[in-house]
């Protein structure tokens, strides 16, 4: 059985679960369930919004109030684990830390500092699967666009064209020519 054909089912719940983040923001939906070697899910979680702990954090704390260890499980998760400390820590640390045997996601993070994390945990000895049902997990992506660059390192900027009905400057009278004086 492939990757996509068995871990498919964990990440439709994921990508359901990152639905419940909020709608915009600078921080995208994401969604986590962890899942045993039978693929039950035994913990999940979902990005509430920037500050708050990520999805991966928040289905390991779940797991953790349950008793139940972290130490040979799967992590689905729709976004690639970032590798950045910001307002919370890198979650490819956290998983590590935890004890996580593989990290299964859908879409690499594509944030300059945040991205990265496939390779954090493939460094530390963990088994990475990305690209599973990654057009959904495309598609669920609800980023701010007016504040990426805080994200993706691009210039955040904003502008505005005002231009009269007649596509005359303000000063200019009818007639006169379009020219910009020197």
């Amino acid at each position: 059985m492939t990757a996509q054909a068995l871990f498919a089912p964990a990440m439709v719940r994921a990508l359901e679960l990152a639905q419940n983040g909020p709608e915009r923001g600078i921080n995208p939906r994401v969604g986590c369930v962890l899942v045993d070697s039978s693929g039950t899910i035994v913990a999940d979680g979902w990005h509430q919004g920037s500050g708050t702990p990520h999805a991966e954090v928040m289905a390991l704390t779940g797991l953790r109030d349950k008793g139940i260890s972290a130490a040979g499980l799967t992590a689905v998760v729709t976004l690639e684990p970032c590798a950045h400390t910001g307002k919370t820590g890198p979650c490819a640390t956290a998983l590590i830390d935890a004890g996580i045997a593989r990290v299964v996601f859908s879409v690499s993070d594509p944030g300059v500092g945040s991205g990265g994390g496939a390779e954090i945990l493939r460094s530390a000895g963990i088994d990475v699967v990305s690209g599973v049902e990654e057009v959904a997990g495309r598609e669920g992506q609800a980023v701010d666009h007016d504040q990426m660059g805080d994200v993706a390192g691009w210039p955040s900027c904003r502008s505005r064209w005002h231009e009269p009905v007649d596509h005359r400057p303000r000063n200019q009278a009818p007639g006169a020519s379009g020219s910009i004086p020197s």
